[in-house]
């Protein structure tokens, strides 16, 4: 399978078909979409941006930064619960920066970046009608001069958080325990003011990987373990746009950076990384480890460029519309990816990976999540319209 795998993508680069060729609309009826209103009467718009799926649960939260409101969705009947509040009755302060799940209890976690003048995290119950208070515990304030601050999960099985602060003198870090203390793996403050991109933590090996800027012409890479920091390296960037993951399978860390259109592969051991150049624009990405396949979504020239990271061969795949956010569910072989115009989304199936599907969602999306236990992705839509749909 691997070896076909190659074959098609060596047959893409060799110019022998184009995408047109090999594009398809598949049936929404045979995919099973549901729409899914999330306004009413009483909430006329909640501003939904972003969707998350609680694993544990199979609760769906549509939620954004612009409104302290969830909608509250049971995603296996595919009915609206509820609306929640991330706040107490009385409680003023800006929407949360974003949702977290841990397989600790099934919980779930909406950062607050100003709660009553403290940023947070707060807890929303078992049960999706109850909100309360977390008992993650505050942070100290530190003046961020208007930078955004990140957050991890350190350990979902153990429901543990880090959070780094941009302050005057570098970087700050504060862990944060929902449970047990066992896998904290808290880094010591970074000074000369560098600015934090992004971070990741590999369960596996038990790593933190801290993305920074230690300058305006520089990006960081930083893997912290239990003695503290292992290895660091520098390349070109700066304080721009960047997504982080990690390979489970060998260590390896991947960067995307929007700015210089390339992908950086780490290699675990800290050795020197691989250089992929993608299209204009990287803002999302997803990886498949079965097959070593990265697949970068490119919103300036909208395009997926597809990375073998085994033979080096990239394929470019055009979209109808620049995409936004990508998921994948890797044991089903999809990758779904919301376009930010058009009355459709895109799908690969990943044992084809150079062919192109559309299925019809009725509208422009702004993200989208998968349940990889049921088969179920959500897309949410503009108009605040989340569609469910089964494969």
């Amino acid at each position: 399978m691997r070896w076909a795998v190659i074959l098609v993508v060596a047959a893409a680069l060799c110019g022998c078909s184009t995408l047109s060729d090999r594009s398809l609309m598949l049936d929404s009826g045979a995919f099973g979409v549901v729409p899914i209103q999330l306004n009413s009467d009483e909430y006329e718009d909640i501003a939904a941006t972003d969707v998350t799926v609680d694993p544990n649960t199979h609760v769906v939260y549509a939620h954004s930064q612009e409104s302290d409101l969830l909608a509250v969705v049971d995603g296996l009947t595919a009915h609206l619960v509820r609306y929640a509040s991330v706040r107490p009755d009385g409680e003023t302060g800006t929407a949360p920066e974003g949702l977290l799940t841990t397989n600790n209890g099934g919980k779930v976690y909406v950062r607050l970046p100003d709660y009553d003048g403290v940023p947070v995290m707060v807890h929303i119950g078992g049960e999706p009608n109850h909100v309360v208070p977390g008992d993650a515990g505050r942070v100290s304030a530190a003046d961020a001069g208007g930078l955004p601050r990140r957050l991890l999960a350190v350990g979902e099985e153990s429901g543990l958080f880090l959070l780094a602060d941009r302050s005057d003198t570098g970087v700050d870090f504060q862990c944060l325990s929902t449970g047990s203390t066992d896998l904290v793996i808290c880094p010591d403050s970074i000074g000369g003011g560098e600015f934090p991109l992004a971070m990741e933590f590999s369960p596996h090996s038990k790593r933190v990987y801290l993305l920074t800027a230690p300058d305006s012409n520089t990006t960081a890479l930083r893997v912290y373990g239990t003695g503290g920091e292992l290895w660091r390296r520098e390349f070109p960037g700066g304080a721009v746009r960047s997504q982080l993951w990690v390979d489970e399978m060998d260590g390896a860390a991947y960067v995307i950076q929007k700015s210089k259109s390339v992908l950086w592969r780490f290699p675990a051991d800290g050795s020197d990384p691989d250089i992929y150049t993608v299209d204009s624009g990287p803002t999302t990405a997803v990886m498949d480890p079965n097959t070593g396949l990265v697949y970068v979504g490119c919103q300036e020239s909208a395009t997926v460029t597809v990375v073998d990271t085994v033979t080096g061969l990239t394929e470019r795949l055009e979209l109808v519309a620049s995409p936004v956010e990508m998921a994948i569910d890797v044991d089903a072989g999809y990758v779904f990816i919301a376009l930010e115009t058009g009355l459709s989304m895109a799908i690969i199936d990943t044992h084809v990976p150079d062919e192109v599907s559309m299925l019809a969602v009725g509208g422009p999306q702004l993200a989208v999540a998968i349940d990889e236990e049921y088969g179920l992705a959500y897309v949410l839509r503009t108009g605040g319209v989340l569609e469910r749909m089964a494969y």
